[in-house]
């Protein structure tokens, strides 16, 4: 053990070289290279030893601190905490005691520490009854700690008002995680789904269990929700879309991928109430069939009337009179094929149109569309070509729809692709399954193709392009409803040359005998 050192005479503050041992001296080394800062405090409050990390948290040099009281480098309030610990309890058990404090510098600048005290026990020796503090700059911590805050209470903001804009939404909002889990439903889709509770209730649960209770059939919320679980369950994750119906609502709803940077975050249906969009629309599609039906009878006597009229003339019509009743004559026509038009799309759209399929040779259908439109082609200079590969199976459809069908694309084609030029239309078998098997029909033109800001609505009722052979826009929309009616597809884009290649699907029979 090392020999006891006699206290000197003086205060220890007036003889800095007290730490004389060789034990004491390997301490002061090891506390002078110590990073935090180091005080040695008497009974009566008087800093005896500090090492040079004191002097920088403090701004001063730190050997003007020896023999000064602790007030000298504390901040008051840590000065009062310090000096309270200091004096209370009995030192024979003392345990090591800590706080957060801060010391006030030279340019009366606080910086926030951690204190951690010490008593040295020393019982014969110089620092009998002195307390050893070691300070930590905690400056980067507690800036790092509000920093966290302000983000912390910045994210929860965020998310305030991005939950206050979801359950103020007009249209239900659902968001599924990955695992197909409910992580966010807002009051709106609760509604519309006609769902109990609140959100919360809802948050974390399964994704299919919001088909609990809903009543069963092919055109309800259960029904399509069933086939959207199956659809992302089996890695189709492309955005979705349809109408279901309540028993009070009918309800448009999408489901869109949520990602960022290629990361899959889960899934947002958004739920719409159409209810009075449909209702208006249905009043609207009623006045207009009404009005159109009331229309057929009078246009169809003043076509018959005036082909009478021109039969029974003959050859006693000036021929300028003959030409005013042919215009009249065609016009009327017109019209009353527009009317027929607007008649056979309406009973496709409400399923009225009677369908009788019966199976037919499918280029037996092509060639009886092409023979009818040839005139108005060869009156134009197109050429028709017509392609068809081996072994085409029978089609199981309607002949008067198919013939139409053709009839309004090659018409189509007809208009928009310039004299001279030509129009291909390609039949071929699709592979599939043995009992899904179906004809793919092509109608191509050489034309300009169709305009970006019309292609994806180019089936809609009434949409035509702004060519001066723009009809009335009723046949492309007949052509696709006609083709669902049979049980196919229909589709269209432009060709990388010019043109426009229209391609719709027909079901194949499973017997060609």
């Amino acid at each position: 053990a090392s020999p006891a050192i006699e206290p000197p005479a003086e205060h220890p503050a007036d003889n800095p070289l007290r730490f004389v041992d060789t034990a004491e001296h390997i301490y002061r080394l090891l506390l002078e290279a110590m990073s935090e800062g180091c005080i040695v405090i008497g009974r009566d409050g008087i800093i005896s030893f500090v090492n040079e990390a004191i002097g920088n948290l403090a701004g001063r040099e730190s050997h003007l601190l020896l023999g000064e009281h602790l007030v000298k480098i504390f901040a008051p309030p840590t000065r009062n905490a310090v000096e309270e610990i200091l004096g209370t309890g009995n030192t024979s058990n003392w345990v090591p005691a800590s706080l957060e404090g801060k010391i006030q510098r030279a340019d009366n600048q606080e910086i926030p520490v951690l204190i951690s005290i010490y008593h040295l026990e020393d019982e014969t020796g110089p620092y009998r009854g002195d307390w050893l503090l070691v300070l930590t700059d905690i400056s980067h911590q507690i800036e790092s700690q509000i920093a966290l805050e302000k983000s912390l209470k910045a994210e929860q903001e965020q998310r305030s008002r991005l939950h206050a804009l979801i359950e103020s939404s007009r249209d239900g909002i659902i968001l599924v995680g990955v695992d197909l889990n409910i992580t966010v439903i807002n009051s709106t889709a609760l509604e519309l789904l006609g769902l109990p509770g609140e959100s919360e209730r809802w948050t974390g649960r399964s994704f299919a269990s919001l088909s609990q209770g809903q009543p069963r059939g092919e055109n309800n919320f259960g029904h399509t929700l069933h086939a959207e679980f199956r659809r992302l369950h089996a890695g189709d994750v492309t955005p979705g879309k349809g109408t279901f119906r309540s028993p009070s609502r009918v309800i448009d709803w999408a489901s869109l991928p949520v990602d960022q940077s290629g990361q899959s975050y889960g899934r947002m249906f958004l739920l719409q109430d159409v209810t009075e969009q449909k209702q208006l629309e249905g009043m609207r599609e009623l006045l207009t069939n009404t009005m159109v039906h009331d229309l057929r009878s009078p246009l169809a006597t003043i076509h018959s009337t005036l082909e009478y009229v021109l039969e029974l003339a003959g050859d006693d019509l000036a021929r300028n009179h003959r030409q005013m009743l042919d215009v009249a004559f065609r016009s009327a026509g017109k019209m009353l094929d527009l009317v027929s038009n607007i008649l056979e799309v309406s009973r496709l759209e409400s399923g009225e149109l009677p369908v009788s399929p019966y199976p037919y040779p499918v280029e037996y259908l092509v060639n009886a569309a092409v023979e009818q439109i040839l005139p108005q082609a060869i009156a134009k200079e197109i050429e028709i070509i017509v392609e068809r590969a081996e072994k085409t199976p029978m089609v199981l459809v309607d002949q008067i729809l198919v013939e139409r069908i053709m009839q309004n694309l090659l018409d189509n084609a007809i208009k928009f692709t310039p004299s001279g030029g030509y129009i291909q239309v390609r039949v071929r078998k699709l592979t599939g399954n043995e009992d899904e098997s179906f004809v793919e029909i092509e109608v191509c033109d050489s034309g300009n193709g169709i305009p970006d800001e019309i292609i994806d609505s180019i089936f809609d009722k009434f949409a035509t392009g702004n060519a001066e052979e723009s009809g009335t826009g009723l046949g492309l929309a007949f052509c696709k409803l006609a083709v669902f009616a049979l049980g196919g597809e229909i589709t269209v884009r432009n060709h990388p040359e010019g043109g426009a290649i229209f391609r719709f699907t027909l079901p194949a029979t499973l017997d060609n005998e």
